[in-house]
C-alpha cells in the first residue's frame, strides 16, 4: 500500500518557500470546500487542511464577498488584506487592478496543496 502526497510534507516545509494561508476544509470530489469557495487539487476526503499562497487569492466579480480592511501601494502593485468569511486573505494587485468599492469580492486560483 503507497501513500499519497500532495503537496508539502508538512507546514514548516511549506513556509521555507514564503507566507502560505491555512484553510480549514472539507475535502470531496478532488476539491477542498473552503469559506473561500471550492478549490480543486486536494486529496482525500473528510475534514482537512488544505494550503494556499497568498498570490493565489485574487479579486474577482464573482467571488465570496469581502471586506478591505488595509492598504498599502508599493509601486507597481498594491498590498491589501481583507476579510472574507470570517477569514483575513492576503491580496497583492498589480497595477491599477483594484477597484475599491463595497461589492468587493475575492476567489482562489490554482490549486490547493
Amino acid at each position: 500500500m503507497g501513500i499519497r502526497s500532495c503537496g508539502p510534507a508538512d507546514l514548516e516545509v511549506a513556509r521555507l518557500t514564503g507566507p502560505v494561508l491555512i484553510l480549514h476544509t472539507v475535502l470531496k470530489e478532488g476539491g477542498a470546500v473552503t469559506r473561500l469557495g471550492r478549490i480543486p487539487g486536494a486529496c482525500g476526503t473528510g475534514p482537512a487542511r488544505v494550503l494556499i499562497r497568498p498570490e493565489q487569492v485574487v479579486v474577482v466579480p464573482d467571488g465570496v464577498p469581502a471586506r478591505l480592511k488595509t492598504l498599502a501601494f508599493r509601486g507597481d502593485h498594491t498590498l491589501a488584506v481583507a476579510e472574507a468569511s470570517g477569514t483575513e486573505v492576503p491580496l497583492r494587485i498589480h497595477g491599477d487592478g483594484l477597484v475599491i468599492r463595497a461589492g468587493l469580492r475575492v476567489s482562489v486560483r490554482g490549486s490547493a496543496s
